[in-house]
């Protein structure tokens, strides 16, 4: 599972880091990444994230988490069934999973509904992150996303008009 910690530097950047499972690929070299602001899907801010307000980085942020945990699920599905069969050397696990049909479309689609879903996310989990410093597990995220779908019904925005960005 995923850890997602937000925090400030010394100038009062915004920094989002990913603390990845000692399970997933290529985590036992480098278990701490940067998340990734997903500019290529929608570009809210460009000076990036930030939290603790409904704005353009909180609205960055929301769609980089989203995109992220989505994927990762997406290539979860995707690759398991080739996760007990097919041995990988050293550089294969250091270069990540292999992208098969399968996980692309699965990608894909996770982004879509990462897009569909962050401004939602935004306002109900992002601007109540604690200024200074937070963290999200997956599972939280993962929660939000079945409550949001139970409370508004799967593929419908109640309350929204359908606008999104």
């Amino acid at each position: 599972m995923r850890v997602y910690r937000g925090r400030r530097d010394r100038n009062g950047e915004a920094i989002v880091e990913v603390l990845r499972d000692k399970a997933e690929p290529g985590a036992e070299r480098d278990p701490v990444t940067t998340l990734s602001p997903r500019h290529d899907l929608h570009r809210h801010s460009p000076t990036g994230y930030d939290w603790g307000y409904p704005g353009s980085g909180p609205a960055q942020l929301a769609l980089g988490l989203l995109s992220d945990v989505l994927r990762g699920q997406a290539l979860d599905r995707a690759l398991a069934p080739f996760a007990a069969v097919e041995p990988r050397s050293e550089a294969e696990l250091a270069a990540g999973p292999r992208m098969d049909a399968a996980a692309a479309a699965g990608c894909e689609e996770a982004d879509r509904r990462a897009l569909e879903l962050h401004q939602h996310f935004k306002f109900d989990v992002v601007a109540d992150l604690c200024r200074d410093s937070w963290a999200l597990s997956e599972d939280q995220v993962l929660a939000w996303i079945a409550a949001f779908a139970a409370r508004a019904g799967e593929g419908d925005c109640a309350g929204c008009g359908g606008v999104h960005e």
